[in-house]
């Protein structure tokens, strides 16, 4: 049985897995883990505590049916991203919009070769 066990810690939280019976073998396995949630890039460290924990909880978070529970972190109301990070962020969204764009075509394109056969 793994157990996960979470604790406060003066910067964040300390997450401890134990697994008694590591491999099937009986053997005790424990892994201990600080996430420094009270620094600069504390809502990393955050989403990275959520997400280990629906692994080391054995959670399905979804995949091919449409909806997927996704955990990670976005620019606050009053952040002023830098010119750096902006561009970067424009480019992500762009790569995003070409992605869809072509599916959305292929779609299409799938939809009109079905509908000529009929």
């Amino acid at each position: 049985m793994v157990e996960v066990r979470l604790s406060s810690a003066s910067n964040g939280v300390i997450k401890k897995v134990i697994d008694n019976n590591f491999n099937g073998g009986g053997d005790r396995f424990t892994v201990t883990t600080l996430y420094a949630v009270k620094e600069e890039d504390g809502s990393a460290h955050a989403a990275e505590l959520l997400n280990d924990l629906v692994v080391d909880l054995g959670l399905d978070i979804g995949t091919s049916d449409g909806r997927v529970v996704s955990i990670s972190s976005e620019w606050g109301e009053d952040y002023m991203p830098s010119l750096g990070e902006l561009s970067a962020r424009i480019r992500s969204v762009s790569s995003l919009l070409r992605t869809m764009r072509t599916l959305r075509k292929q779609m299409v394109e799938s939809n009109k070769t079905v509908k000529g056969k009929r």
